[in-house]
């Protein structure tokens, strides 16, 4: 290696295939140890056990809290899709009240806003109205999943329903799963895997996944489950 190269900081990951078999390590690149510890930095949820320990290994220094300022845009727009009033702005950042930012999430966490911003997220993510159901059956998923993110529905419980659904689709939350994607079980293997499991087994369906451990035999192993189950015919 050339001399002037130099490594940067950060993470990656080597991967190894062969025989069908394969394994992943990830590489960390540190940074130089620092010659005095980082200043500590407030522990909020368990969340940041994970961050604290990565940039410990790189030795990166975390970041500071957010202001109040940066905190208040960023809290509204990720979560209820709009930025705060004028009246809510001053409100919270005049407010020395001890927890003011978690209390602030519960509040917009109970706003209508909330399950209208998330629900036509969820909505996009599942193509919902791209297929033979057309714009209705969209928002009739629309509003099953508004409805559910409203009364605060465990995420287990709300997939739970979706895929175990039945019924006429175009009058009631019913099948929409099955008209939401390709009515076949082998385009439900892929939606299903990729969309609930985060991971994409679809390379698998004409011959082993050239660059993940999947095989045939999973990918039509998971379509003659999901045929069993009821969701749609095999091509």
């Amino acid at each position: 290696m050339a001399a002037s190269r130099r490594w940067k900081t950060g993470e990656t990951s080597i991967m190894v295939r062969t025989l069908g078999q394969a394994v992943s390590a990830r590489i960390y690149v540190p940074r130089p140890a620092p010659a005095t510890p980082f200043a500590r930095v407030a522990r909020n949820n368990y969340i940041d056990d994970f961050v604290f320990e990565k940039l410990g290994r790189l030795h990166v220094e975390p970041s500071a809290l957010s202001s109040d300022e940066d905190f208040l845009r960023r809290v509204y727009v990720d979560t209820v899709g709009v930025l705060p009033t004028r009246q809510e702005a001053e409100e919270f950042l005049q407010s020395r009240e001890a927890g003011k930012r978690p209390k602030l999430i519960d509040r917009l966490l109970e706003r209508p806003e909330f399950a209208d911003l998330w629900a036509l997220k969820y909505t996009e993510l599942f193509r919902a109205g791209t297929r033979e159901a057309g714009p209705k059956a969209a928002k009739i998923i629309f509003d099953y999943l508004q409805h559910s993110f409203r009364e605060n529905k465990p995420y287990d419980k709300l997939v739970t329903e979706m895929l175990l659904s039945q019924g006429p689709h175009l009058y009631s939350t019913g099948s929409f799963w099955n008209v939401t994607f390709d009515s076949n079980a082998a385009d439900h293997a892929t939606n299903i895997s990729q969309i609930f499991l985060g991971t994409r087994i679809e390379c698998a369906k004409c011959h082993n996944h050239p660059w993940e451990k999947w095989t045939q035999d999973d990918f039509y192993g998971f379509r003659r489950f999901l045929r069993a189950r009821g969701h749609q015919r095999d091509p």
